[in-house]
């Protein structure tokens, strides 16, 4: 089974690219719109997501409890 980090990875890079969400432990939900609208420094132990009405989402990747396509 992947990693959620490798399956950001893969989602991020997907040609085409397709919107995914990010769950969260605690049930909060993070939309990733674009592969440009992720940001990350080694180590990763987060990321931020950069949101279409210019908020931000930091995510801790230590909560991440999946990944997967948006809907």
């Amino acid at each position: 089974m992947r990693s959620t980090l490798q399956e950001i990875r893969r989602l991020s890079r997907a040609e085409p690219f397709e919107p995914f969400v990010v769950h969260l432990e605690n049930g909060r939900q993070v939309r990733v719109a674009h592969p440009e609208a992720l940001a990350s420094r080694r180590p990763l132990r987060s990321m931020a997501v950069f949101q279409p009405d210019d908020t931000l989402d930091l995510v801790d990747l230590a909560l991440v409890a999946r990944v997967e396509p948006s809907r």
